[in-house]
């Protein structure tokens, strides 16, 4: 067991960072404004981060679902030295795997140790995942073989099962859309499509029911540019903030990040906003929100923390630099830490 006591990572929030290639793990505790970093290995051999999904629960669990990943020996993924070589290696997967954070031995945790989990029926890439206890919910994406999906399911995080739900029947291109649990709903926000704004959905939990909302736009002149891997943050009890990702239209030139509002009570979208964020694209998800007073935690890197501030209502950065070493019990703690606002 891991040289902390077992509640160290239970019953609290945390963002999670995993550096494609490597086998490192980031876990950021703002809380308690502590950065750790894990080795993760598989069967004792380094188990290297590609294009794997993954998402935290509240209980010190991260889950790895689906994804991509590289489908080669051990021996043959340590001759790929390029880049290319890596990404052309890539391909879907349907591998499920829980990394329990409280099992750790000295900051090291071997999936091969980690209790079973059932494989995803089909291996599946770019789908969102969203958290409500006690279930993680995977909503469209793309499906190996078959193209864009618009099947959902829910991954039990007790049994390690899954059940289907209902498909989101509607004319949409469910890639890399992104999601958030709300007051009992689940809200998925298309935002890769070439319309004025995105698309927004509702999923009823306990009625297995999709609904597609009428969205009202403050601004009636506003173009919300269309993004892939784009992120939501609860930032109040009503009110979701999505964060753009990648420009979906690689002929746009305006390049420039944005955030807005979406109010989940009045179903209309506000507080339009163009701000430098810096690669805020969100590969790992996480449990509803990370805030801390008028602080909302969004992306953890390998050295700096985003956040945002619903009073200034500006993002900022948060430099951290991990310090592993054998006094401080190979732990990373945050020093030489540098705030900014980014503009």
């Amino acid at each position: 067991m891991g040289l902390f006591p077992s509640s160290e990572f239970k019953n609290t929030h945390f963002l999670h960072y995993t550096k494609f290639g490597e086998n490192k793990l980031y876990v950021y505790l703002p809380e308690k404004d502590i950065l750790y970093t894990f080795s993760i290995l598989h069967k004792g051999r380094k188990f290297k981060f590609y294009g794997q999904r993954t998402i935290s629960t509240p209980s010190g669990s991260i889950f790895l679902i689906g994804g991509q990943s590289i489908q080669v020996l051990p021996d043959e993924e340590d001759l790929l030295f390029s880049l290319s070589d890596i990404h052309a290696s890539l391909s879907m997967s349907n591998f499920v795997a829980n990394i329990n954070l409280e099992n750790h031995r000295n900051f090291k945790i071997d999936l091969n140790d980690m209790e079973r989990c059932e494989a995803l029926p089909e291996a599946r890439s770019q789908h969102a995942m969203v958290y409500s206890e006690p279930h993680i919910f995977v909503i469209g994406g793309e499906v190996a073989n078959s193209g864009p999906t618009k099947s959902c399911l829910k991954f039990h995080t007790k049994t390690r099962k899954w059940e289907k739900i209902s498909d989101m029947n509607f004319s949409a291109n469910l890639i890399e859309p992104c999601g958030i649990a709300l007051n009992e709903s689940i809200y998925v926000f298309n935002t890769s499509e070439n319309n004025k704004f995105p698309r927004v959905y509702r999923y009823s939990i306990e009625l297995d029911q999709w609904m597609e909302i009428l969205v009202h736009m403050r601004n009636k002149d506003l173009v919300i540019p269309p993004t892939l891997s784009s992120a939501a943050y609860q930032i109040s009890e009503k009110e979701v903030m999505i964060v753009g990702g990648v420009r979906s239209d690689k002929n746009d030139q305006d390049k420039r990040d944005f955030w807005y509002v979406f109010d989940s009570l009045t179903e209309e979208i506000k507080e339009f906003t163009y701000q430098e964020m810096g690669k805020m694209r969100k590969e790992t998800q996480g449990y509803v929100d990370y805030s801390v007073g008028d602080t909302v935690y969004g992306k953890l890197g390998e050295r700096q923390v985003k956040f945002f501030n619903k009073e200034n209502k500006v993002w900022g950065e948060l430099r951290v630099i991990p310090e592993n070493n054998n006094d401080n019990f190979n732990f990373g703690c945050c020093s030489n830490r540098r705030v900014g606002k980014l503009r």
